[in-house]
């Protein structure tokens, strides 16, 4: 039987806090959840993925890679997660952006559509800025006036349509409700790869 998985998806290394908290269904698998979270945060899905729980490694097979792994699209949340696991999800393997995922709560499945986010702090860090050093120094350029790279990097934010303090939960959960379609383009976007 499927439950609702209650996950808080934290952005790791970060001063101020970036992060979601997105309800599930527990049928979803870890390829999904990759989908779901690259949506609740705004990535723009340009860079590979991993999951690390435990003894798993749970990532989409790569012949080039010579890893031992579980496949991302074959194993459901359900399978692995209980209330209180802790999952790390690493996207983009030069930045390294780490996020800890903590299952909250499993409880059986509601009369709402799945996936959605309930809450959610702050703007997810621009793709390609250097990780989490490379985050910071944007962070400390912008918000010092008298930086000598501030006007340099306030054009880049604002070509970028960024704000560090930006969170819509509408957008968020407008993007989730088109999980499938997103997945599809996704797919048939790097179906040559």
């Amino acid at each position: 039987m499927n439950s609702e998985m209650k996950l808080k998806i934290t952005l790791s290394g970060i001063e101020l806090p970036i992060w979601r908290t997105i309800v599930v269904d527990s049928s979803s698998t870890f390829y999904e959840l990759h989908h779901i979270i690259q949506i609740a945060f705004g990535w723009q899905n340009w860079h590979m993925f991993e999951f690390e729980m435990d003894d798993y490694i749970i990532t989409m097979p790569n012949p080039e890679i010579d890893l031992i792994t579980v496949p991302a699209n074959e194993i459901k949340l359900g399978k692995i997660l209980s209330e209180g696991s802790i999952v790390k999800y690493q996207y983009d393997f030069g930045d390294c952006w780490d996020h800890i995922i903590t299952v909250e709560e499993v409880s059986e499945v509601k009369v709402r559509r799945l996936p959605y986010c309930l809450d959610g702090g702050r703007c997810a860090p621009p793709e390609d800025c250097g990780g989490v050093p490379g985050y910071e120094h944007l962070v400390n350029v912008i918000t010092n006036k008298k930086h000598p790279e501030h006007d340099e990097f306030i054009k880049f934010i604002l070509d970028n349509d960024f704000s560090l303090e930006y969170f819509n939960i509408k957008e968020v959960n407008r993007g989730l409700s088109e999980l499938t379609n997103y997945i599809k383009e996704y797919e048939d976007g790097h179906s040559d790869e």
